[in-house]
């Protein structure tokens, strides 16, 4: 190179004007957006997860970075009139509630195919087995005499199939017990 001193700042100005027509085009592409503290935000890099981001002002490149966004608040998830049968053959439909919070995104994100706009519909349908399989236990009489004791065996049988993937049932309880119209 000594023996062509013009040519490197036109290398370097074409070099940066390349950079400039690429960023242009839309090739090069920064995304800006901050992690806030009640977040988790799991970051891949080509497909393979890389690291959850910490609280702050993140600048990715798009085309090479995906990420996953997950609320660690406490969230509620309702099951509205779930029509069931009690141990003695009344149907009756039943309201139930459960409060949860995502603990660890990572490993929800490897043991479930959910994203976060999902999470609600792929729990609502872990959580039903579990409020039908109670009911089944009790007599019509029996609900109506003690919800409380419902509410306890819902929450033992979601409990873990929760906590397998790394989400923290918070609370449990039973809104409104319906009688059918033939009753």
């Amino acid at each position: 190179m000594e023996h062509l001193p013009g040519l490197m700042p036109v290398l370097l100005v074409a070099a940066a004007g390349g950079w400039l027509v690429a960023y242009s085009a839309g090739l090069i592409t920064r995304t800006r957006f901050i992690v806030y503290d009640y977040q988790c935000v799991l970051l891949y890099k080509k497909g393979q997860f890389e690291k959850i981001l910490p609280t702050g002002v993140h600048k990715l490149r798009q085309r090479v970075y995906s990420w996953v966004v997950f609320d660690k608040r406490v969230s509620q998830l309702l099951l509205v009139g779930q029509e069931v049968l009690t141990k003695d053959g009344m149907g009756i439909k039943i309201s139930t509630y459960a409060e949860y919070a995502v603990e660890d995104a990572v490993k929800l994100c490897q043991t479930a195919d959910v994203k976060a706009y999902s999470l609600p519909n792929y729990l609502h349908a872990i959580a039903q087995l579990p409020v039908r399989a109670a009911v089944a236990q009790q007599t019509l009489e029996e609900l109506m005499a003690d919800r409380a004791t419902l509410a306890e065996q819902i929450s033992a049988a979601l409990a873990p199939k929760l906590q397998a993937l790394g989400i923290g049932l918070r609370a449990c309880g039973i809104r409104d017990i319906m009688l059918s119209k033939e009753v």
